[in-house]
């Protein structure tokens, strides 16, 4: 037996990745036992959303494929606690000590209440 695709089952979210076909036939099997809406299909412009994650094609230029990302619950975020410089790329570097030396902690108290608060709700299970 050859793996056609990879179904992923969430309560009663279904992500299919596989063939048209495929995904035809698999949902056919499960519209014989209980009914869903209409199906919806990730694409350059428009992706779609599985478990809060949001699942859209990616361009042949970078590779084909598809990218998993939360772009929508990224720009709530910015827009509920008024953030006012975004950056584009985000930068996963630590700070080498030299670096981490030179830093300066904030004296603005308020500030890193509301940083610890922002920061706080993008964790899973924040209701903020």
């Amino acid at each position: 037996m050859i793996n056609q695709g990879l179904m992923a089952i969430y309560v009663d979210d279904v992500l299919l990745a596989t063939k048209n076909e495929v995904a035809t036939s698999a949902l056919g099997a499960i519209a014989e036992v209980w009914e869903y809406a209409k199906p919806e299909q990730a694409s350059l412009e428009r992706p779609v959303s599985f478990c809060g994650f949001e699942v859209q094609k990616n361009d042949s230029e970078l590779g084909g494929g598809f990218c998993l990302h939360q772009a929508s619950c990224e720009a709530e975020l910015v827009k509920m606690w008024d953030v006012k410089d975004v950056s584009n790329q985000l930068n996963f570097n630590l700070p080498v000590p030299e670096q981490e030396a030179e830093m300066v902690r904030s004296e603005d108290v308020e500030a890193v209440r509301r940083a610890q608060a922002c920061t706080g709700s993008s964790l899973p299970g924040d209701k903020n």
